[in-house]
């Protein structure tokens, strides 16, 4: 059997198609097998991944000897020093010097991550807020401990569609410079980002760090840990503002700190991912004075909304509870009035305003135009601008040539000046 092609005369056969692809599969594994082994660990907890992870992680260990994957990290610290992403933790991660006879993160086997757990391991209706475990009393127990935590609030069962953003925190005394981390997944990275950044890149008052990193999210820490990535994100600042959006990618099952697989959705599931939660609000409060949370936005298709939902309920729940954390529903403003999803909307509340794609075509992320109808309302609340100084009132033709013969003196930017020294 043949295979026409597009330039005329040129024919292949089935067995040289066969052997182009697997030419071609041969050669991404030489060169990117670390790339593959970790693809195959971000897949959610299920057959494939069962099949996927095993397979990759072999084909990486045997094919690590030959000194090809330390290149690849050579050559993506090369690209990074090109700014081929405006990622700051994809730089910083690509320029990490391998150590060859270290196993690379991809190719490490797969250990739970326990960072992102309490210590020690608790029941669901047994999670302090502040990650302490309460021991169960059993007949062995000579007595129960001085002090029990209270048991966490229930989740909330319905999501307030109309929030409002919460009195921003001053700043310390002595700092006139606010200075604002954006952390999240590609929630943040795309869209979002970019308007704020682009927004405030004229405003001396306004620090921006870009904390954020798409592809992640706090189910797999053994995937992209934020407990000890975040800190080096952030380096030296000490932000004064924090705002999140991370969650895309959390909807789904894991392996705990104990080994065990948590199917999503589960009652042990929702206590580990609100431990979680909890454990990264009290990680970046305790780098900054305030925290806005931005929901999850209506998703275009059912299932993945729904989730969506329940990920926002879980979260919200946890942010209530830090008096120094809001949680902020960004539907209404990206969505329709009953905070469903849209892809086509106006480009802002002004009347006649054009319609333009509020969503990427993927029906997740936001575009420049949606990601502005929130940052219309975020950005004059952390960097109101200033009043324009008084302007002079304009002097009359007539009058200047009247006081010019008179000797009087006339006012420029403010101060007097004789009109025999106005500059012609």
């Amino acid at each position: 059997m043949e295979f026409p092609r597009h330039i005329k005369g040129l024919v292949a056969t089935r067995r040289e198609v066969m052997a182009g692809l697997i030419g071609f599969l041969v050669v991404i594994m030489l060169l990117d097998s670390g790339g593959l082994a970790q693809w195959a660990r971000r897949l959610e907890i299920g057959p494939l991944r069962r099949v996927a992870v095993p397979v990759t992680t072999k084909i990486n260990q045997t094919l690590r000897p030959l000194g090809i994957d330390p290149l690849r990290h050579v050559l993506l610290a090369d690209l990074a020093r090109l700014h081929w992403t405006r990622d700051r933790a994809a730089q910083l991660a690509a320029s990490q010097p391998i150590s060859p006879a270290a196993p690379t993160a991809a190719c490490a086997p797969v250990i739970p991550a326990q960072s992102m757990e309490p210590t020690p391991p608790t029941t669901p209706l047994m999670i302090a807020a502040a990650h302490r475990s309460i021991a169960p009393i059993t007949p062995g127990n000579a007595k129960a401990p001085p002090t029990a935590t209270p048991p966490l609030s229930p989740i909330l069962r319905n999501l307030p569609l109309h929030t409002s953003l919460p009195p921003l925190a001053p700043l310390p005394p002595g700092v006139h410079r606010r200075t604002i981390a954006l952390v999240g997944d590609s929630m943040m990275a795309v869209g979002l980002s970019d308007m704020v950044l682009r927004q405030t890149a004229n405003n001396p008052a306004v620090r921006v760090i870009r904390a954020f990193r798409s592809g992640t999210g706090l189910a797999r820490p053994d995937v992209f840990n934020w407990m000890t990535e975040y800190p080096a994100m952030i380096g030296k600042h000490h932000p004064n503002l924090i705002i999140v959006a991370i969650g895309a990618n959390d909807a789904q099952g894991y392996v705990d700190h104990t080994g065990k697989i948590l199917p999503y959705g589960t009652p042990a599931w929702i206590a580990s991912y609100r431990a979680r939660l909890t454990k990264f609000l009290a990680m970046l409060q305790a780098s900054s004075q305030q925290v806005l949370w931005i929901g999850l936005p209506p998703m275009q298709q059912p299932g993945y909304a729904a989730r969506m939902r329940e990920l926002n309920r879980i979260t919200a729940t946890v942010v209530a509870a830090d008096p120094h954390a809001a949680w902020w529903n960004p539907a209404p403003l990206i969505g329709t009035q009953a905070g469903q999803f849209r892809a086509l909307g106006p480009a802002s509340d002004d009347k006649g305003a054009p319609i333009v794609h509020l969503r990427q075509p993927d029906g997740i992320h936001l575009t420049d135009d949606g990601a502005g109808l929130l940052t219309a309302q975020i950005i004059p609340w952390f960097a109101p601008l200033p009043l324009p100084p008084p302007r002079e009132p304009a002097v009359p033709a007539g009058l200047l040539a009247q006081r010019g013969t008179q000797g009087s003196s006339i006012r420029i930017g403010g101060n007097a000046v004789p009109s025999a020294q106005v500059p012609k």
